[in-house]
């Protein structure tokens, strides 16, 4: 025979009652901060996308610019070899238009990596957070 008097079962079926349903509002709030959560998500891969953009636009200018280099080059060694048809002083005047667009791409492609770098360091550690093993 049970120790159990019927008056302790039900008080605790209706303390379980009352923990059940702090339970389901807590779950409620959870799937709605869900939600939310997803909406931000969706939020950070428009900006993951725009980033992307800006990367892909700075790999071409990269490619231009590096385009542009080995025809100033090649101007250069014409020059060298007797060529007259572009005198020294546009080659020099070109060749600071070449620091000034290099150093801006230089500091372009620094802006570029750090905050590349900060934003997968942050993705990476939301991922640990996301799939660290459950209680």
């Amino acid at each position: 025979m049970s120790t159990l008097d019927h008056a302790t079962m039900h008080n605790e079926h209706r303390e379980a009652s009352s923990e059940h349903a702090s339970w389901l509002d807590d779950i409620r709030v959870w799937r709605a901060e869900h939600k939310m959560a997803l909406s931000v998500l969706a939020q950070a891969e428009a900006k993951i996308l725009e980033q992307d953009a800006l990367l892909a636009k700075h790999g071409l200018e990269v490619t231009a610019h590096q385009r542009h280099i080995q025809e100033h080059e090649s101007e250069i060694v014409q020059h060298e070899a007797g060529d007259e048809n572009t005198p020294h002083d546009e080659l020099a005047a070109e060749h600071l238009r070449f620091q000034e667009n290099h150093a801006k791409a230089r500091d372009l492609h620094a802006k570029l990596a750090s905050q590349h770098r900060h934003m997968i360091a942050e993705i990476t550690r939301l991922l640990e957070r996301a799939t660290e093993k459950q209680a």
